[in-house]
């Protein structure tokens, strides 16, 4: 008996901490292939998504409506990104905000699709660079 309580024991303490699985989003780190994986990425950001890596370059343009302010149009941000697949090619995309314009591309053999870019613009705060956040949807097309 006293060796079964013992593992129990040794089991709880090994499994401490363990809350759940893994969060569905990754932030620039290693990932394991499988359809789709959503990755979240700073500017300047690599992720490697095999057989690719995909890297956040810049916010080309961001005119989305700012909270705190009444307008005609949603406006449009628009995401830029490198592609490379074996490390050696290198392709680009560009995804939008707007849902009336490109959310999704294939590029380097896999299909991007933006799942959402934040933070969103608030009337008088500018957004630094630094700030920009992606998180894409990366899986085999």
């Amino acid at each position: 008996m006293l060796p079964f309580v013992a593992l129990i024991v040794l089991s709880a303490c090994a499994n401490a901490g363990v809350v759940g699985p893994e969060p569905a989003v990754q932030t620039g780190a290693a990932m394991t292939a499988g359809a789709p994986t959503d990755v979240e990425l700073r500017i300047g950001e690599r992720a490697r998504v095999p057989p690719v890596a995909v890297t956040f370059t810049r916010v080309a343009t961001d005119s989305r409506c700012p909270t705190g302010v009444d307008c005609v149009w949603e406006g449009d941000a628009v995401v830029e990104l490198a592609v490379e697949r074996d490390d050696r090619a290198t392709a680009s995309a560009s995804l939008h905000t707007n849902g009336g314009l490109a959310q999704e591309a294939t590029a380097a053999g896999v299909r991007l699709r933006l799942v959402r870019l934040e933070p969103y613009p608030t009337a008088g705060r500018p957004i630094e660079a630094a700030d920009y956040r992606v998180v894409l949807s990366v899986a085999e097309p």
